[in-house]
């Protein structure tokens, strides 16, 4: 890059504004000058450029005589050949900021890589020596997925890609609410429910090729209730003990019955991994059994390529690039891949809307010390943080205003009047309250809208937007005395709720003054599906009722669907199922 930029410093000295190949007068002294070298350096820059054939120079003879230069190279076109190739070997970011150096001096050039990136994103057909690779390329406009250890997944984005790389005992099929086969291909249990036998399939692989074995579900089980931190404890915290029968059949022993045992299993966070875990550079690296494999992660670009040797149907999809290049693109996300392709603009195209299950709300810290605890304080702030006010006020793509997360019952908003005689019966004196929340702009926007309105009244509201894993820490949740956060509610309703109330770096888990792992035992133990949510329903009731959470709204979203696109299907999470997808050949698709 260092030729390049002495090559574009002097051609900005000396040849703008004049034609390509023109021959300028120019001194050796000149040239030191501009660069800030020496003499003898410059004379090896410029035998450098004559060899890459950007310039020719004829040196003066004898006393008086200049030298001659003459500019071969459009610089401009070498600034944009340089930022593709950055991008092209995965440095993303530094391809644009190398782009916008120059952007003051050649003003069209942005916008020239700009489109070239545009084509990058979508779905494409390459060829390499292998033969035909189908990719999808995405710009997501999200913080780099970190986290991708099972234990400790908490993001959407995290438990998303956890999902493709690997496998569970057991799969949970929203559809038909069975429990289905997945490593185990067969399951019993004995006359008290205690003892589970499952019967592991042969000729399965990780990604770097160890067999999977009884061992590596001991491991895995072991691991996640041996490991003080992990949030997830509750999921496993039953099993008493674990016994290899043989190296394909293994026995989990009970303490007590659960209902859900199998549900539980079929969980992101009870994915099995390998034995013998590897690291590079001190850092977990993810290696499952699953559909497509981890290649690369970075804070710039993540890469899963398919596993060849899956022993389910293989994906159609090859290799799947997201790209965490934030601005780097007018396209983000699905758009490219739900709306033309970028490359097709003649398909047919349906757009469809859909309410979200996820829910946006507030908790409140009824654990820390402080008006928090007062009920009349909460009741107060209940009427002032009002989920119709917010849509109505802030619209977007909030659609609809939630009074619950499963299954609540309503709670009236009182006329404001009664807001003031609350507070004064709750002994507010002005105390500073604490608004934490993420950096996102829909949690950025909703927080200062909570902060006015509560200042209306004389409450003072202070905010902290904070990076993912700062604000998912117990010092910061136990210290904060609102959070703002969505709930993902997924097709499994009950294992999401109980993964809100129970996870021990869950905001209500935390803020919440009840005993919530006390109040949920009988639903484990509870057979029947029906009488399960109404458990649940009851303790959402109750936290609703005692104001430890405030439902906000549930947003929409909507689809554009490409005729050319098929099996896609945005999921409870805000993502697409890589496995399924595939695309019907449309001429023109690529480039």
């Amino acid at each position: 890059m260092v030729i390049l930029d002495h090559y574009i410093q002097l051609w900005l000295q000396y040849a703008k504004g004049k034609e390509l190949g023109e021959k300028i007068e120019i001194s050796l002294q000149d040239i030191s000058k501009t660069l800030y070298c020496t003499d003898r350096n410059s004379k090896f820059t410029i035998k450098k450029l004559e060899e890459i054939q950007w310039i020719s120079w004829l040196p003066g003879r004898g006393r008086g005589n200049r030298s001659k230069i003459a500019f071969l190279q459009d610089p401009a076109l070498l600034i944009y050949e340089k930022g593709k190739e950055l991008v092209k070997q995965g440095e993303i970011k530094s391809g644009k900021t190398f782009i916008q150096t120059y952007e003051e001096y050649f003003p069209c050039i942005l916008e020239q890589f700009q489109t070239w990136i545009d084509t990058l994103f979508g779905y494409h057909i390459e060829q390499s020596p292998k033969g035909r690779i189908d990719v999808l390329r995405l710009n997501m406009r999200i913080s780099p997925i970190i986290c991708l250890d099972p234990m400790y997944v908490t993001l959407r984005s995290e438990c998303h890609i956890v999902k493709h790389v690997c496998d569970t005992l057991v799969h949970y099929n929203e559809m038909t609410n069975e429990i289905e086969p997945r490593l185990a291909f067969y399951w019993e249990y004995n006359h008290t429910h205690k003892i589970w036998t499952f019967y592991l399939r042969k000729g399965v692989y990780f990604h770097n090729q160890k067999p999977f074995t009884a061992n590596d579900v001991k491991y895995t089980f072991k691991r996640f209730l041996s490991t003080k931190d992990n949030p997830y404890r509750w999921m496993l915290q039953d099993i008493e003990k674990i016994h290899i029968v043989d190296e394909y059949t293994i026995e989990i022993h009970l303490q007590t019955e659960n209902e859900l045992f199998l549900h539980i299993l079929g969980g992101e966070h009870c994915s099995i991994i390998p034995e013998s875990q590897e690291k590079e550079n001190e850092q977990y690296i993810l290696n499952g059994t699953g559909p497509f494999k981890l290649v690369k992660n970075d804070d710039a670009l993540l890469i899963l390529e398919v596993n060849p040797l899956y022993f389910r149907e293989r994906p159609f999809l090859d290799r799947i690039e997201l790209w965490y290049s934030q601005d780097i693109s007018s396209y983000s996300g699905y758009e490219v891949l739900l709306g033309s392709l970028h490359h097709d603009r003649k398909g047919v195209q349906k757009e469809t809307s859909q309410l979200e299950a996820n829910v946006t709300y507030i908790t409140l810290n009824t654990k820390k010390q402080g008006p928090m605890q007062n009920v009349t304080f909460r009741q107060a702030l209940k009427q002032i943080i009002n989920g119709m006010q917010i849509l109505n006020d802030l619209k977007g793509e909030r659609g609809e205003v939630a009074t619950n997360l499963l299954l609540g019952k309503t709670i009236e908003i009182k006329k404001e009047s009664s807001i003031k005689e609350l507070l004064e019966i709750s002994g507010y004196r002005g105390e500073t309250l604490y608004l934490y929340t993420f950096q996102d702009q829909d949690h950025v926007e909703d927080s200062h809208w909570v902060q006015r309105e509560c200042a209306k009244y004389g409450i003072k509201i202070e905010l902290s937007f904070l990076d993912v894993h700062e604000l998912l820490t117990l010092r910061t949740i136990q210290e904060a005395d609102l959070i703002h956060d969505s709930a993902t509610i997924s097709e499994h309703a009950e294992l999401s709720y109980l993964y809100l109330l129970l996870t021990t770096n869950s905001f209500l888990h935390q803020h919440s003054s009840f005993n919530l792992n006390e109040k949920l035992k009988h639903v484990f133990k509870e057979q029947n599906r029906s009488v399960r949510m109404q458990l649940l329903g009851e303790t959402e009731e109750e936290l609703l009722e005692c104001i430890h959470i405030i439902p906000l709204y549930r947003n929409y979203m909507t689809i554009h669907t490409h005729e050319g696109i098929q099996n896609v299907a945005i999921n409870s999470q805000g993502w697409i199922n890589f496995y399924h997808i595939w695309f019907k050949y449309l001429h023109n698709v690529t480039r």
